[in-house]
Order: C-alpha cells, then structure tokens, then sequence
C-alpha cells in the first residue's frame, strides 16, 4: 500500500514501529514550512498543497488536531474515502493475534447475535452492555461479544457460558472479522467511539443496531461519513437519551431517523437504609475524576458553605483518578470531603446504602447512569442542566436542577437539602418513578428486544 502520512511528530514516531511490512510511505505532509524540502526516515515532508504530485492510496492522519487536518484536506479537495484518522490506525499497524475466550456456536436452530464493544471494562456504556448481554442470554439467543481491549467484564461474559473475542482489527479484509459477519445474524455495536466498525459493516447485508451513549466524539466525526453511514440500507441507530439523539440530528442538520434505546437498570434489592437517617447528610458525586465529570464544580460548591454547613454534611468523590490541580487537592483535604476511589460495580449498592444525594456535576453527561441509580435507590439526586438526565427529572418536584457551571447554585440546593431534610427525602422517594418508569428491567427489556426483533 502506497500512502501519505499527515504529521510528523511524536504520534508517527510511536507507531512506526508498529508498521505493516507492505506500507510505502510516500510522502510526509506537515503545515510547518521550516520542515518543508527535509526528509524523514528518508522521505521528503512537503506543503499539503502539494499531495496532487503524488499517487497514494490513502492518507493517514497522525496528530493530537487530526480534525482540524481532515477538514483541511477536505478543503483542498481530498475525497474523504481516501483520509483515515487515528481511529483507523489498525489500517497501517501490525495488529496481536484475536484472542479466544470460548468457541463459536454452531448451533443453527438459534438467532445468532454479535455483539462489538471498545473496552471490557466496568464503565457505564459497557456495564449497560453487560445488562442487555444477559436479556439475550435469557431470550436463548446464541451470542458472541468481541472487544478491542480486555478487562473485568471479560470474566463476567464467560461466567454466563458467552465466547469473547479480544480482536483489535475490525476491518473487511481481515478473514477472521468476515468469518464473524458471516456467523452472525445480527450485529449489535457499543458507544460512537466504534464508528469506524460501522463504516465497515455498511455493506455487510446484516441488520446491525449502532446504540450510540455519548456525544463528545460527535464533533469530531466527519460529517459526510456520518451521514454516508445514515443512508446505508441496514444501519440502525439507537440513542441511549433525547439529548443524545437531538445532538445527533444537530450534527446531520438532516430529517434522519434515530430510535431511542434507554438502558435499564437491575434493582437493588440489598439497599435497605433509607436516605436522611444519619446525623450527617451524605452528598456523592461519583465517576472518573476528570474535568468533563465536573468534581471541581462540586469541590468549589464546598468551599463555598460556610463552616456550619459543612460540619452538618460530609462530600463524597468516588471514582478512579486523581484531581488535575494542586489547587483542587488542597480543596481535596477539607475536613469535610473525602475521596473514595473507584468502586466496582457488584459493590455500588454498599454505596449507595451509606449516601442521601447524588450529585451529577457534568460538563458533557449523555445519560448519567449513577444518577439513575439514585432514583433507584430514592436518592435525592441533583443534576447539571446539560446531563440527559436531567430531561426525566421535574425540578423541585423528584429531584433538583442546577445551571451547568454555576458553583453558587449548586450551593445553594446543598444549602437547602441540609436545612429541609424530610422535603428532601420525599423528593427521593418520588424520584424512583423515574426508575420505574423508564430504566427498570422491564421496560428495558420489551424496548431492547423490540429493537433487535424489527430489524
């Protein structure tokens, strides 16, 4: 394969290594016209302006502001089936060998399900798969699911008698991803970030369900090959919220049909305390530390009570990280905040045994599953106006709604939750309507099989 390579730096340096044998590198493009005329790894780095003078079959887009360089070919007339992005680095790397956990049925009395997800791991995407994964274990489907990257939900899959594939590649001329398509009756693929295995699968002739939970990527994502992916005869998008959904149609500014696939939620019967029976009210925020979650909004609504208010309450962060500055560990060490680290899954219920609110900070929240579980559970939860959450929650009436970013206004509902104590815990006992209206078992069960049976 003859191909170009836009960028130069520490990301071509990383993969180089990684190269497929047959690769001809041709040309280097950088926008830096200090490098322009040198050579690198003995190939001459040229002006994007110059890629007519050379033959190629793709180019490939190697830097921290790849959408930016996409649109920038695009503009110079590039067409976008020729430009691949680091998402599509399994293009010109050497992939590791798919690993198998389990063999492939070959049973052909029963519906044979695929199911593709980019990690293994216990977040909230891919622990809503796991839920589903069992619905169609217990509907006697025959599955298999295959992962980029391994992790704990692997040993889970297993224990419930489903093969695991961790395969790296996932592109058509690789004989072991056909013989998968070839198995499979219908495909079902996990989050946005896989998109590039939907630009596969387009003209694979099998029904496939893309459930898409988040947003963020959307702004990256070419435009035109989204909407090439929405004209295609047997791609099937679902969005796990509204908000999801009118983001999607924001970034096609097309009339496409996008169906909405909420997630459900197994109850937890083992919670047994009620909330607002301790002497100290529990406030939680729980998730990855990272800035889109949010936690320094919550630290900075902390600072802001007053002593007394917080020696009535403690302030709980859980999840795995650590705050990004030294300012906000010093906001860290309050008497009254403690963090938790990550906690499994199988052990959220001891959690939420010991909170009264659930606070959902987010900056960017498709549908924030902690918080669902708070109405689960007949937690008071407070939310961030942007969380697609929040589109289920009547403010003041089953939960509470706060301005995205406003630190005052989030302190005054902890304020409040502190000196109302018994309207607070009422508020959380209305919030398991929500629960039960549209994230139980059993709602999600009738929407999920309902999706898969359609197609």
């Amino acid at each position: 394969m003859r191909i170009i390579i836009f960028g130069t730096g520490k990301i071509y340096q990383k993969l180089k290594e990684k190269f497929q044998d047959d690769l001809e590198i041709v040309a280097f493009l950088d926008n830096d016209s200090s490098k322009w005329g040198h050579k690198l790894d003995g190939v001459e780095i040229v002006s994007p302006q110059e890629i007519y003078n050379y033959e190629y079959d793709f180019i490939v887009v190697l830097s921290v502001y790849q959408t930016e360089m996409v649109a920038q070919l695009k503009s110079i007339g590039v067409s976008d089936k020729k430009i691949f992005d680091m998402h599509h680095i399994e293009k010109i790397c050497q992939c590791d060998p798919a690993q198998y956990y389990g063999k492939l049925s070959i049973d052909n009395t029963k519906k044979r399900i695929l199911i593709y997800s980019h990690a293994l791991n216990s977040t909230g995407a891919q622990n809503v798969l796991y839920t589903a994964i069992q619905v169609f274990k217990k509907k006697n489907y025959d599955l298999v699911v295959v992962s980029k990257t391994d992790g704990v939900l692997r040993h889970r899959i297993r224990e419930l008698d489903i093969p695991v594939i961790i395969m790296s590649d996932s592109y058509f001329e690789e004989k072991e991803f056909k013989r998968l398509i070839h198995w499979a009756d219908k495909i079902i693929v996990n989050t946005l970030l896989l998109y590039y295995v939907i630009e596969e699968l387009v003209n694979c002739n099998k029904p496939v369900i893309w459930w898409i939970h988040e947003t963020g990527l959307l702004q990256e994502l070419d435009k035109d090959k989204f909407i090439h992916i929405f004209e295609s005869k047997n791609i099937f998008m679902y969005a796990v919220s509204p908000l999801v959904k009118r983001k999607i149609i924001q970034k096609t500014s097309k009339d496409i049909i996008v169906g909405e696939l909420k997630y459900g939620l197994p109850f937890y019967r083992s919670i047994l305390k009620n909330a607002f029976q301790q002497e100290k009210i529990i406030f939680a925020i729980i998730g990855a530390i990272d800035k889109i979650k949010g936690q320094d909004i919550f630290l900075r609504a902390v600072e802001s009570l007053s002593d007394d208010y917080q020696k009535k309450a403690e302030f709980l962060i859980v999840g795995r990280g650590e705050l990004w500055t030294e300012e906000l560990k010093q906001l860290g060490n309050f008497p009254s905040v403690k963090l938790i680290g990550e906690i499994e899954n199988q052990k959220m219920p001891e959690l939420y045994n010991q909170i009264d609110v659930v606070v959902c900070c987010s900056r960017l929240e498709a549908m924030s599953v902690v918080i669902t579980e708070g109405c689960m559970t007949k937690r008071l939860v407070i939310v961030s106006d942007v969380a697609g959450i929040a589109d289920f929650i009547t403010n003041r009436k089953n939960g509470l709604i706060f301005k995205s970013e406003n630190i005052e206004e989030l302190a005054e509902l902890m304020k409040w939750t502190i000196d109302h104590r018994e309207q607070a815990r009422q508020m959380g006992s209305a919030a398991k309507e929500i629960y039960e209206k549209y994230f139980s078992m059993e709602i999600f069960e009738k929407n999920l099989l309902s999706a898969i049976e359609e197609k």
